[in-house]
């Protein structure tokens, strides 16, 4: 008779723990209410071709869509749990060597680097730093542009 009892109340514990695990987890479901497709989306003027979602006043769309528009690339790290858009990687390509004649001119209306990429004003600080051994001259800035260098971002020339 004890065994029986015993067996009983064991058997309703169990039920009773079992009842309450599945109303607990019945308790943290939600249901939410989205508009679907309902938002058009463009990046820098172009459509977004791909499914979004708006909740609560928000706009969701695919990560990886918006990256592919901003011609980025999507990251994670799944130790934080973290998803990023990132910059492309691109491979180091080494600077196309400046074209020197034989007579290395010694001035010019612009200055360069053969370090850099970048073309000064003669009077621009970052022009000043450079080494004479290291200065290439340009008469002009299709000249310049010709050997693969940029207008620098202080001077502006």
């Amino acid at each position: 008779m004890k065994r029986e009892l015993r067996g009983f109340v064991v058997g309703i514990v169990l039920s009773f723990i079992l009842l309450n695990t599945v109303v607990f987890a019945d308790g943290i479901q939600q249901g939410i209410n989205v508009v679907f497709n309902k938002v058009n989306i463009s990046v820098n003027g172009a459509m977004v071709v791909g499914d979004n979602i708006l909740y609560n006043g928000t706009t969701y769309v695919p990560l990886r869509k918006i990256a592919d528009m901003l011609d980025k690339e999507v990251g994670w790290d799944k130790t934080t749990n973290t998803a990023s858009i990132n910059d492309k990687k691109i491979g180091i390509t080494p600077l196309p060597l400046p074209v020197v004649s034989e007579a290395t001119k010694t001035e010019g209306k612009y200055v360069g680097s053969i370090e850099s990429d970048k073309y000064h004003y003669p009077s621009c600080t970052w022009a000043e730093k450079i080494l004479k051994e290291n200065e290439i001259w340009f008469n002009s800035e299709e000249e310049a542009q010709q050997q693969g260098y940029k207008p620098c971002g202080v001077c502006k020339p």
